[in-house]
């Protein structure tokens, strides 16, 4: 006869366990979080290698009947154990103690555990020993399962096995198939097997018809005994597993192997289902005959519930830490990596795989940085790790590739157990600290511009005043005589000056230019003889034009002395021999940075095999006056003026250089709509004479205002002046002989150029007005303004004067109100 025992929810035949299928402990660090760990239905304890506990779960505390006090309580000396027979169990021969001394898994080693109450827990422990990396013992992880309610269905069942070897005994083999019934009405079995109502148990004649049924099967299942007996077990069965004839094979696995246990959905009488774990053992008798199938049904839902949670919950952590935009490292005391997600592979170059268990320093520190990092990590360890709490870091750290880069770390410490574990989140600041760089870069130059747009004004306005000055004295003195040589010599100097205003107006934006829709291939084919002539015979000069160039919105003459400055600057760096190239693209930017947003752009690349740059002068390359060239041989403004025509075309400028390399410039111009122009404007001159008119001239410069009241009554106008434009009001309610006001647009006392231009047209609607300034169009309020009136800069040639004021004066200055002036005197 075989011994048929029940263990919680599995059985027990002749000594062979088969129950639920159980996961072995994995380290705690690779469990998940403490909530999931909390939520386990099962007793968790962890110990460090010298047996003290050092964390437990919710359900251990329950088990054990106390909360145990951390990295004091040992597991093995703190509570009472027991054999399975009642005996004392010695501390040594406890299978926590065993896995700890042996560094071995224990398994089966049932157990009883005394509660502090004296209440005594039948339990079955799965020790499972931790090691590090090194391969070092650290600890143990122990999952206990309470098996008491077991333990009473093995009672039960062991009155069973008695009666039913009692009842065979006292039948023959003279019994007919037929009469080989169970009975069960031996009332100290019917005692037992109803007193248990966790479980299910009932039994099967050979043909799976149900012949008992216990107080837990009414419990479980819904059905009474009197509706239950004689029908076929499969009516617990859902409709799918009916006809697909699982009951049927359950019967077959356990009429050939003796037992067949299994989890799956079951149907109560009122229809709905549960999750059950069961089991279906054959009887025999004495001669093997089977006389029918014992089973033990337990309704699991509850436990199945908590462990899909315990899963969702793993998985959403595991999804969350997978899919964050940081880095996410985690770490033990000694510096390895227990956690690793997806954006720290993309960082650092790791696969998780590769990183877990391997020292997070080895990994992304650069090697003179490892030690004091571990140093760090014990000190704070020494300290309390709780100081760690949320601080953040800007350090460098290194790729797999061998690249560094400069990361944030945000670090926090979670105590575990009498231990702790440190989380660190890691942002790559590269991308954020190139956009500062550029930003800071941006804002430097816009600064620089500034600045130098404000002392070019100035100075503009002393230069018209010499320029004027000059030229009308070279004029009114005799040819061949030594005070007009001297005249023309100062007036040559002025004009050289005028043209480093010019370049420096350019560099910040606010010279006046001519913008039309060009082909830069077209120019650069133009400027090719130029360059050349620039950079002298020893230098080969090498045109890669992309075909179709998209068209440029730009002034033709700006951009020529922008390629003929990187032919020079190129020519000096190369000591006039080496290979310039000019390169043309078309490229769709997504945004180049802070001062590039996205869009079309046609670049211009200028390259060349010269001695090339460190960081530093390309960080300052481009501002006004700087230069690396011997004084007397460079102004520092040629790659300032490449940089002003840029921005001023609504594009910008990059230089990529490395020392002993060469260096490329690229100008980046915006796409524009609209053909390119055949040819430019045709220059034409103008004799100086004048209609016959009377000019006020508002001007708060004492020296400028003379020079062009001079210029003006040798064109044969009249002219009145005013210093403020209050000044200039009072004089045209009173004199309506004025044909046309001429006024600088920056003004004291409160008034500027454009609102008394505006004012001046209420009152006098017939006016004629020409504003000029030392600024450009992008000193006027508003875009509205640019159309309105007609505009000169300074400096200006009386040639160039006399002419802006003929077209004003006939009406053809109205249609190129809002046009530019010339942006240079010469």
């Amino acid at each position: 006869m075989r011994s048929l025992e029940v263990h919680g929810a599995s059985l027990e035949v002749d000594g062979a366990i088969l129950g639920p299928a159980f996961l072995d402990a994995e380290p705690l660090t690779k469990i998940g979080s403490r909530q999931v760990l909390e939520a386990l239905p099962v007793a968790i304890f962890v110990t460090d290698a010298a047996g003290r506990i050092t964390f437990y779960n919710q359900a251990a505390a329950e088990l054990a009947g106390r909360e145990p006090e951390l990295g004091r309580d040992r597991w093995c000396v703190t509570w009472r154990l027991f054999w399975p027979d009642g005996t004392p169990m010695p501390h040594d021969a406890c299978p926590m103690a065993v896995a700890l001394k042996e560094g071995r898994p224990v398994r089966g080693a049932e157990a009883i555990l005394e509660r502090p109450d004296g209440l005594r827990v039948h339990f079955l422990p799965y020790p499972t020993p931790l090691f590090d990396t090194a391969g070092n013992l650290i600890g143990a992880v122990n999952v206990l399962v309470d098996i008491t309610d077991r333990k009473r269905a093995e009672q039960a069942l062991a009155e069973v096995n008695a009666t039913l070897e009692e009842r065979f005994r006292e039948r023959t083999h003279q019994l007919t198939q037929t009469e080989t019934e169970l009975h069960f009405s031996d009332e100290r079995f019917r005692i037992l097997v109803q007193g248990v109502t966790d479980y299910a148990i009932f039994m099967l004649d050979p043909n799976g018809f149900v012949t008992n049924w216990n107080a837990g099967a009414a419990r479980i299942k819904g059905y009474t005994g009197e509706e239950i007996i004689g029908r076929h077990f499969s009516t617990f069965y859902a409709e799918e597993d009916r006809q697909n004839g699982l009951p049927n094979r359950v019967l077959e696995t356990a009429r050939q192997t003796g037992r067949c246990e299994a989890e799956g959905w079951r149907v109560r009488k009122d229809g709905t289902k549960f999750w059950a774990n069961v089991v279906v053992d054959a009887i025999r008798d004495e001669d093997g005959c089977l006389i029918g199938f014992a089973k033990i049904t337990r309704d699991i839902t509850e436990r199945r519930k908590a462990q899909e949670a315990a899963a969702a919950s793993t998985e959403l952590a595991r999804g969350i830490i997978d899919t964050a935009l940081d880095a996410f490292v985690q770490i033990d005391e000694t510096g390895n990596v227990i956690e690793w997600n997806a954006q720290a592979e993309a960082i650092f170059g790791y696969a998780r795989q590769e990183a877990i268990g391997r020292s997070l320093a080895d990994l992304v520190l650069p090697a003179p940085k490892r030690a004091a990092h571990r140093r760090g990590l014990k000190r704070y360890l020494r300290a309390g790790a709780e100081r760690v709490l949320g601080r953040r870091l800007q350090l460098q750290t290194i790729r797999r590739d061998g690249t560094e880069i400069t990361v944030e770390l945000s670090i926090t410490a979670l105590r575990r157990g009498d231990g702790y574990v440190f989380n660190g989140f890691i942002r790559d600041l590269t991308e954020k600290l190139a956009a500062e760089a550029q930003l800071h870069h941006a804002q430097k130059m816009e600064a620089i511009g500034q600045l130098t747009g404000g002392v070019a004004h100035d100075f503009n306005n002393l230069l018209t005043a010499i320029v004027g000055n000059l030229e009308m004295l070279a004029g009114l003195l005799p040819p061949g005589e030594a005070a007009r040589r001297y005249a023309q010599g100062a007036l040559r100097a002025a004009l050289r000056g005028a043209q480093l205003t010019s370049q420096l107006l350019a560099f910040s934006r606010r010279e006046d230019v001519r913008p039309e829709i060009m082909n830069i291939n077209d120019l650069l084919r133009e400027t090719l003889m130029l360059c050349q002539r620039t950079v002298g015979e020893g230098i080969e000069i090498e045109l890669l034009l992309q075909e179709d160039i998209w068209p440029s919105r730009i002034d033709s003459a700006e951009f020529s002395a922008a390629v003929l400055n990187l032919a020079a600057n190129a020519r000096d760096a190369m000591n006039r021999s080496g290979r310039l190239t000019l390169r043309t693209d078309n490229v769709t930017a997504g945004g180049y940075g802070i001062d590039l947003p996205a869009g079309d752009y046609v670049v211009l690349s200028v390259s060349d095999t010269g001695c090339g740059m460190s960081a530093d002068l390309i960080e300052r390359a481009f501002e006004p006056f700087f230069t690396t060239k011997e004084t007397g041989k460079g102004t520092g403004l040629g790659l300032s003026q490449v940089y002003g025509f840029a921005k001023q075309s609504g594009g910008t400028a990059r230089i990529e250089s490395k020392v002993g390399k060469g260096t490329t410039v690229r100008v980046y111009l915006p796409r524009a709509n609209g053909k390119p122009v055949d040819d430019v404007a045709l220059r034409k001159t103008l004799a100086p004479t004048a209609p016959a008119a009377t000019i006020l001239v508002v001007e708060d410069d004492g020296d400028v205002r003379e020079m062009i009241v001079g210029i003006l009554s040798d064109l044969g106008y009249r002219t009145l002046v005013a210093t403020t434009g209050l000044e200039a009001l009072a004089i045209l309610e009173q004199d309506r002989s004025v044909d046309l006001l001429f006024t600088d647009i920056v003004m004291p006392a409160g008034m500027s150029g454009i609102e008394l231009a505006r004012r001046a047209s209420r009152l006098r609607s017939d006016l004629k007005i020409l504003l000029s300034s030392g600024y450009t169009r992008e000193d006027l309020p508003s875009r509205s303004a640019q159309a309105e009136f007609p505009f000169i800069p300074k400096p200006y040639r009386p040639i160039m004067l006399a002419k802006r004021l003929r077209e004003v004066l006939t009406g053809r200055g109205e249609a190129q109100a809002g046009q530019a002036g010339t942006s240079s005197i010469v």
